[in-house]
């Protein structure tokens, strides 16, 4: 029997949907007008958990599924009982003469949108709009979603995500120069691993779960990644963490407020982010499948602090950490620091940042 491999995202996908008709039948149940297709949302959920299921186990779907139950339940509870919560400085009595859309749009959206879910409560010749992110973790830590290295340096320094080569090197001299070298590197190794005799036992595995060969994601398998190191002899993602390190610090302290305007570093930091000021709902579950809580990121210490220093005067440091592909984070801003971060480079040069929910705030 194949394994199924634990795709970053399917389970997240799944709680998505789950999380959008699970709303929508409470809404009803609780007697509030949805315009919502229910059974649409049924079908979007059975076809959404086929396309994903072969990369999770059964376990790991029945999770993603009571992941998606609680957060459904908690924007239920939060709209009857208490919408302030959940970002809505609306009265209850307000909500219950509105009408309701739940829509999931997490498949709809680009990599630098976090929303996975809408909802819409129109009512009195007004529509209030909350955009949502759903995340379904096991662990305390979680993804605040990934972006291209390459790109992110560009937008906090040069102001723009598309830049030349020429424009990147003039900028970042010798690291610039040498990190688009490994970058160029590990794709050409990845083209020689795919044609290579030695592919063929993962391809052969690969189509025993998805029935095909056209690998999502071929960039990041970790076979990839032990191909690249046997025949150069380093790890791409350590060395391209130690190299966007020296990159960033070096446009931190010699860039901004001189030639970067510190409100543009600001709002691309934000977007590199993942836009934290959003709602985000995160259902914790352990491995056996229960749901001991629901991170709230209005509520959350950790995500309070995070977005309290998203401000003018904020300083970001980066330490890379010998021979790893994670990378250290520091925030300080007026005296007051967080340490909730942590930054992971991936083999292709893709970047993202992640937060500990339960990390100790000052």
């Amino acid at each position: 029997m194949v394994s199924p491999v634990n795709q970053k995202g399917a389970n997240g996908l799944i709680a998505e949907y789950r999380a959008a008709l699970t709303l929508a039948v409470l809404l009803k149940s609780n007697n509030y007008t949805v315009k919502t297709d229910i059974a649409d949302l049924v079908k979007k959920l059975g076809e959404t958990t086929k396309r994903v299921a072969n990369e999770l186990s059964v376990e790991q779907v029945s999770r993603a599924m009571g992941q998606g139950v609680a957060i459904g339940e908690y924007l239920c509870d939060s709209l009857l009982t208490l919408p302030a919560r959940i970002g809505l400085e609306l009265s209850v009595e307000y909500l219950r003469g509105c009408t309701f859309e739940v829509d999931p749009v997490g498949n709809k959206t680009n990599s630098g949108d976090p929303r996975d879910l809408t909802i819409t409560a129109a009512g009195f010749g007004i529509s209030h709009d909350l955009p949502v992110s759903i995340k379904a973790y096991a662990s305390d830590v979680s993804s605040l979603g990934s972006k291209s290295g390459r790109a992110t340096l560009s937008r906090l320094f040069l102001g723009k995500e598309k830049v030349t080569d020429a424009e990147f090197t003039q900028v970042f001299g010798h690291d610039a120069t040498e990190y688009l070298e490994t970058l160029k590197m590990f794709k050409n190794s990845a083209k020689k691993f795919y044609a290579s005799a030695e592919a063929e036992s993962f391809l052969q595995e690969y189509e025993a779960r998805k029935g095909h060969r056209k690998v999502n994601n071929k960039l990041r398998r970790k076979e990839v990644g032990q191909f690249f190191t046997k025949e150069y002899g380093f790890v791409s993602e350590h060395k391209l963490a130690n190299l966007y390190v020296k990159m960033h610090n070096f446009g931190a302290s010699e860039l901004v407020g001189k030639t970067v305007n510190e409100e543009s570093y600001i709002d691309s930091f934000k977007f590199i982010l993942g836009n934290p000021q959003m709602l985000v709902l995160d259902a914790k579950a352990g491995d056996d499948g229960v749901v001991r809580e629901v991170v709230n990121s209005y509520v959350n210490p950790a995500y309070r602090k995070l977005n309290s220093l998203l401000r003018p005067g904020l300083n970001v440091v980066l330490e890379a950490r010998e021979k790893s592909s994670d990378i250290r984070v520091e925030l300080t801003r007026e005296g007051e620091r967080f340490q909730g971060l942590v930054l992971a480079m991936w083999k292709d040069g893709t970047i993202q940042y992640k937060i500990n929910s339960s990390v100790d705030v000052e």
